[in-house]
């Protein structure tokens, strides 16, 4: 289902609006770390992030422990790392590809295999299957690997 494509002058309040509402990239779910730029590392420090070295450069390993009730704790001050990232889900809202109820949807589901495989032991089956459709359910609606300098690993 395709919609209007939000006008630039809203695009990046609904952009802010659909990352706070969703958070997935924040919460590990779709990387295992984000880099940041040599002259951003005291400021993550600051922040009280973690800054580790890698192939890459300088990374904040995921989940971020600034993400927190489903939001980000020091939006206003994230790194460039988070402010820049577009998931592919977004890019696809942005452009008018999905809806924002559709969005919804997707991230809704998104939560809820991830609060079902959270409340099951890691050697119960259904965990494997939910882990596995939550996998798929990431890959097909939300990882962006178009940006590869930006995130380290899925």
């Amino acid at each position: 289902m395709s919609s209007i494509p939000p006008s630039a002058e809203t695009a990046g309040r609904e952009g802010s609006r659909l990352c706070l509402a969703c958070g997935l990239c924040c919460q590990g779910v779709l990387h295992r770390g984000a880099h940041i730029e040599h002259d951003e590392i005291e400021t993550v420090r600051r922040l009280g992030l973690t800054v580790i070295a890698s192939e890459e450069g300088p990374v904040f390993p995921l989940p971020c422990h600034l993400h927190q009730e489903g939001r980000c704790t020091v939006y206003t001050e994230r790194p460039n790392v988070c402010h820049s990232y577009q998931c592919k889900l977004l890019r696809r809202y942005l452009t008018g590809e999905v809806g924002w109820d559709d969005c919804m949807r997707l991230i809704d589901l998104a939560k809820d295999l991830m609060t079902q495989i959270s409340r099951r032991g890691p050697a119960d089956l259904e965990t494997l299957v939910d882990t596995a459709a939550l996998a798929i359910h990431c890959k097909k609606n939300f990882l962006n690997r178009a940006q590869p300098k930006v995130v380290l690993g899925p």
